[in-house]
């Protein structure tokens, strides 16, 4: 979907406007237009009649600020509480999403006619949720994926029993290499029997020095 054409400033930014009220008032002129009710009945009726012409100052007030929150939200702008307008209408409501006032994180609204400003209440537990944050790739980056998880102390108990890394020789493997019935007492013609390093002392006690 493309964008449609974007407006780049509020109607009326440098005309005359007027604010325009929330409500009307029986001291107000039967012209003036109001948020409530609008334009009254007597600007819909005709002058030979008795009727007011709409001001045209309240036609630029009403769509300079229509256009305002227009024009700030085609600027990406976010919306941030407000603690004047969240007692104007009774609170946000369950679902909204606000903007931190340093502009870092939004909350979400937990519960119906939330007045509690997460920015500076102390437990906003109950009626906001942080749902996203400027640096909440960089904290994901620096998790570990969820699962169980040896502690580090279990974990050094847990090598503190276990060998280097290595091709070792099975016990099977060394008692092939070391017959202990190869190994004999005595000389003979065996060529697959060994002599004990006794034997071949006490062989060798036997003997005496080669001389002339």
């Amino acid at each position: 979907m493309k964008n449609p054409k974007l407006i780049v400033k509020p109607f009326a930014k440098n005309g005359q406007k007027n604010v325009i009220p929330e409500n009307y008032e029986t001291s107000m002129e039967s012209n003036q237009a109001t948020w409530d009710q609008g334009f009254g009945q007597i600007t819909m009726l005709p002058v030979a009649a008795g009727g007011l012409p709409p001001k045209g100052q309240d036609f630029n007030g009403i769509f300079n600020q229509i256009s305002e929150n227009i024009v700030y939200l085609s600027q990406g702008g976010r919306f941030k509480f407000s603690a004047e307008y969240a007692e104007a209408i009774g609170g946000y409501p369950k679902g909204a999403i606000l903007q931190s006032d340093d502009e870092k994180k939004e909350y979400l609204s937990l519960i119906d006619n939330n007045k509690v400003d997460f920015n500076t209440a102390s437990d906003i537990s109950a009626s906001w949720k942080l749902v996203n944050t400027d640096d909440l790739l960089a904290q994901i980056a620096s998790k570990q994926p969820k699962g169980d998880y040896a502690t580090k102390t279990e974990l050094n108990s847990g090598l503190a029993g276990k060998q280097p890394v290595g091709d070792y020789a099975t016990k099977t493997e060394v008692g092939l290499k070391l017959d202990k019935n190869a190994v004999v007492q005595a000389v003979g013609t065996s060529t697959t029997e060994v002599m004990s390093q006794k034997a071949v002392t006490d062989l060798a006690n036997t003997k005496q020095p080669t001389g002339t």
